[in-house]
């Protein structure tokens, strides 16, 4: 073979030079003579007969370099085992999906999750290595728009044949003044009838006005029950007026039609779906409260809609408890609803709830709003972690009380919480209020985000009657002040009460000196007061939850 390519390059190059000879010598003629009308018609000729030249050669030189890029010698990435290979691509692709966390239009949407047609397109050997790996093809990107959807839709079909037996991650976005849906429902999702589910995705902006009803019915009656592990349900809208509970027709009454989407599914199919999931991420829509969606999860996520105006999600306390014995095995507990007292109405003067132990807790996000606020201690109360590395992230927001903050008005409740957890990341807003006394509690804090003080800069750090107050010394790797207006001299006073810091860093945070003088933390990097607490000062201009260190609950982030 090799000897036949040898062979032929040779008399290839021997009848191009040949060739080229007897070219120039027309040329020579032509400059020195005029042609003749039929010379010059056979030479004119000669140019489609060079085009067809150039075009064989440039198919030969496709052929050798799809050879080439075969070669575990001349291209060293291929050197590599299949296994690393593969390995390796699997990261650019979940850097890729990390990329698209700020995109601000639903995730569908971005070309980044196509990398896999990219790498298929590199050369031959890519290809078939792609190709042999079905989960590289199991993410299924859907859309409901009259001008999109349509695209979607052949790609679909394609991956979702290339995955093989994998289960399928699919993704839905939804917009419902461009809403369609019958391209999907009668091009796709029959195609895949009753293959395994691993995740399902919904992002819902504005889909008050499409039946939802219907809309759930066709992608959850479609799939085989028992193998949904993750189900991510994100629904923003600015008209709706209310955040609704999935139900099937055939559980429960009829009554308060508002509250829920009632699916026209049997209870127990609904519930033999829902059973498998680990992780739940539910966002302005919510299952039924008494679900076994709530049962063994290792992830959880109820988070409320912004955008309902009216009605707010709730739930009470012994629907809270029951959730969360459901699931002790909890590792991620995010929660932003409206908590209705029923159990510690009833508790007699002075008694205490017995909170529900979860050993493996690892994240607690209390993600509270001004109309969600007063929740904060009814989670603190029924939550026990277990002696796992916490990261703690109180309410972002300081309350709607001036003057005041959420850590103040439930300290006794935060006070109990810290001194039976094991606290080493915590994020807190406070507003005019000595934090010392939360410092003592918290021996294995190595990370504090804080947002400090008002736009007045009065922040008064350090009560006199908390200056006994022991702050354990052990190194606190990174200090991060968030949105923050102080005072130099009480900050850096502060500063000096804690223990080492490692790195101090200023996120959108400004100082303010007499006279009402103000002055950006950028430009205050190489203050002496500063350098001499810590010697590691910088200002951030990343996303807030960056900085903080943890993914945002919602936001087309699944």
């Amino acid at each position: 073979m090799l000897g036949e390519l040898s062979e032929a390059g040779q008399i290839l190059k021997s009848a191009l030079e040949r060739y080229y000879n007897a070219c120039a010598a027309v040329e020579s003629y032509c400059h020195e003579n005029e042609p003749s009308t039929t010379d010059s018609g056979r030479i004119f000729d000669e140019l489609t007969f060079v085009r067809g030249l150039i075009n064989t050669l440039i198919k030969a030189k496709i052929s050798i370099k799809y050879s080439c890029n075969s070669s575990r010698h001349t291209v060293p990435i291929n050197r590599l085992p299949y296994e690393i290979f593969i390995y390796i691509l699997n990261l650019a692709i979940a850097s890729g999906h990390e990329a698209c966390k700020q995109h601000k239009s639903p995730y569908c949407y971005n070309p980044i999750h196509r990398q896999p047609e990219t790498f298929a397109s590199v050369c031959v050997r890519w290809r078939k290595l792609v190709l042999r790996c079905p989960t590289f093809w199991s993410r299924i990107d859907l859309a409901h728009t009259n001008q999109k959807g349509r695209k979607f839709v052949p790609r679909a079909r394609l991956w979702a044949e290339r995955s093989g037996s994998c289960p399928l991650d699919v993704r839905i976005a939804v917009r419902s003044y461009k809403y369609s849906s019958t391209t999907v429902s009668t091009n796709f999702l029959p195609s895949i009838a009753s293959r395994e589910l691993g995740s399902l995705s919904f992002i819902l902006q504005g889909v008050n006005n499409i039946k939802e009803d219907s809309f759930f019915h066709q992608y959850l009656s479609n799939w085989e029950p028992g193998t949904l592990r993750k189900l991510v349900v994100e629904k923003t809208s600015l008209l709706d007026r209310s955040s609704r509970l999935i139900r099937s027709t055939d559980g429960g009454t009829h009554q308060d039609s508002q509250s829920y989407l009632r699916i026209d599914l049997p209870h127990e199919h609904l519930e033999a779906f829902w059973r498998p999931i680990k992780i739940l991420r539910l966002y302005g829509m919510y299952i039924d409260w008494g679900s076994q969606a709530y049962h063994g999860l290792v992830e959880l996520s109820l988070i409320s809609s912004q955008g309902t105006y009216v009605n707010i999600a709730t739930i009470s306390e012994s629907q809270l408890k029951a959730i969360l014995t459901s699931s002790p095995g909890l590792r991620i507990f995010r929660f932003g609803l409206k908590v209705l007292p029923d159990i510690s109405l009833t508790l007699p003067a002075g008694s205490t709830v017995e909170p529900v132990q979860l050993d493996d807790l690892q994240i607690l996000d209390v993600d509270l709003q001004p109309r969600t606020e007063k929740s904060l201690p009814y989670i603190l109360r029924w939550v026990s972690p277990g002696s796992k590395p916490l990261m703690l992230l109180l309410p972002r927001c300081h309350g709607s009380i001036s003057e005041s903050d959420l850590i103040t008005q439930n300290r006794p409740e935060i006070d109990t919480f810290l001194r039976r957890a094991k606290v080493t990341e915590l994020c807190i807003y406070t507003r005019a209020a000595s934090i010392d006394w939360l410092l003592s509690l918290v021996p294995d804090l190595r990370t504090l985000s804080v947002s400090l003080g008002s736009i007045s800069g009065n922040l008064v750090l350090t009560d006199e009657c908390e200056l006994s107050l022991s702050i354990p010394a052990n190194t606190i790797d990174k200090l991060c002040t968030i949105s923050s207006h102080l005072q130099m001299s009480s900050f850096s006073q502060w500063l000096s009460r804690l223990p080492p810091i490692g790195q101090l860093v200023f996120w959108s945070s400004t100082f303010i000196f007499s006279a009402g003088v103000t002055a950006d933390a950028a430009k205050l990097l190489n203050h002496p007061q500063l350098l001499n607490i810590c010697p590691d000062v910088k200002v951030s201009c990343e996303k807030l939850h960056s900085i903080i260190g943890l993914e945002p609950p919602r936001g087309y982030t699944y």
